[in-house]
């Protein structure tokens, strides 16, 4: 175990956590989980275009809530955690092309992920969101606004089922 304190942070070429105290536990030589106790942050950038004829540039995914639990399966993330006044705020992309971006918040919110990509994300309780579609880049031509006290996106399928007191 490695425990980090006061204004914690981690860092590689493509991510950052941030926390007041995070500890990593490692399973042999590899990281097996992080845990943010208190102010979680994450940032993850990729790369992808504004449009098809543009450049690729760099763009930037962050995720917030008072405690962060990230779960690996060998060296990649499979599960994050968000528990505690949860938000994030990220980047629709397919085909290296940006469909939108979209905001959503609740009390808790997990993320299921396969290869580094996001496969389903639950958000609990006072769940609300907002996606704002990419000019010409998307199916969706306005912004949709949502709420529900549960929100199960099923991101492989786009499908999201919101359940009681739901409102698009």
């Amino acid at each position: 175990i490695i425990q980090i304190f006061e204004n914690a942070q981690i860092r590689d070429s493509l991510r950052t956590v941030k926390g007041d105290s995070i500890f990593i536990n490692y399973k042999d030589s590899i990281i097996n989980t992080i845990h943010v106790k208190s102010n979680g942050e994450i940032w993850n950038y990729r790369f992808a275009k504004i449009d098809s004829n543009a450049s690729i540039q760099r763009i930037e995914d962050y995720i917030t809530s008072k405690e962060v639990h990230i779960n690996f399966n060998d060296t990649l993330v499979n599960t994050i955690t968000l528990g505690g006044m949860a938000k994030t705020k990220l980047y629709a992309v397919k085909d290296t092309l940006i469909q939108g971006i979209n905001e959503s918040s609740g009390d808790s919110i997990l993320i299921n992920m396969d290869k580094n990509i996001i496969t389903r994300m639950q958000i609990i309780g006072g769940a609300t969101g907002k996606f704002n579609p990419e000019k010409n880049n998307s199916k969706v031509d306005s912004t949709i606004i949502y709420k529900a006290e549960y929100i199960d996106y099923l991101v492989s399928k786009e499908i999201s089922y919101l359940i009681n007191n739901a409102y698009v």
